[in-house]
């Protein structure tokens, strides 16, 4: 991030040398007779908020009672000193599997980990060429964080209350033309 090298300091304060750092790792495969895609990428992202060791996302917010707040509301009480940033954390995973077992056919999974608090939104999605350039998708989108299983866990960068939905149905239409 050339701005915050040039500017010489975070918003937290001096560097320390990943603020400014992105980096991604990917791999990705076909299996060709299986008509199996899959991929894995890795992303660093340095500018995150969160340290390694913070448990929960209090810090972002004025309020520990933030939790409490409706998503929609939740802004008010986000701590004006912090930028905002696509990412709170630093370390993500971002796996994908997709299957075509027709030309105008597609289903599978993905999921975009967030591996230092151990939360993920987790997609199932199924997508078909309807007529040339005219493709219909579904899918269904699950956040899902530590106090999925366990009540008294702090949430997640990606679970429920943090995102502020239980599950997300989408439909959606592309046309190419």
């Amino acid at each position: 991030d050339h701005r915050l090298f040039k500017a010489g300091a975070s918003s937290e304060g001096g560097l320390t040398g990943y603020e400014g750092l992105q980096a991604a790792l990917g791999v990705d495969y076909t299996f060709a007779a299986l008509d199996l895609y899959l991929l894995a990428e890795y992303l660093f992202y340095g500018g995150g908020h969160l340290d390694w060791g913070s448990a929960g996302m209090d810090s972002l917010y004025l309020s520990p009672a933030w939790k409490l707040v409706p998503p929609a509301e939740r802004i008010a009480l986000f701590d004006p000193s912090m930028r905002p940033l696509p990412f709170a954390r630093h370390d993500y995973l971002f796996l994908l599997g997709r299957f075509t077992p027709r030309q105008d056919l597609s289903f599978g999974a993905c999921a975009l980990a967030g591996i230092d608090d151990l939360s993920a939104l987790c997609t199932l999605f199924v997508e078909h060429e309807v007529i040339q350039g005219l493709t219909a998708g579904l899918s269904f989108v699950v956040p899902l964080d530590m106090t999925t299983f366990v009540d008294s866990a702090e949430p997640g960068e990606w679970g429920s209350l943090s995102v502020g939905f239980h599950y997300l149905v989408r439909l959606t239409a592309k046309v190419r033309f």
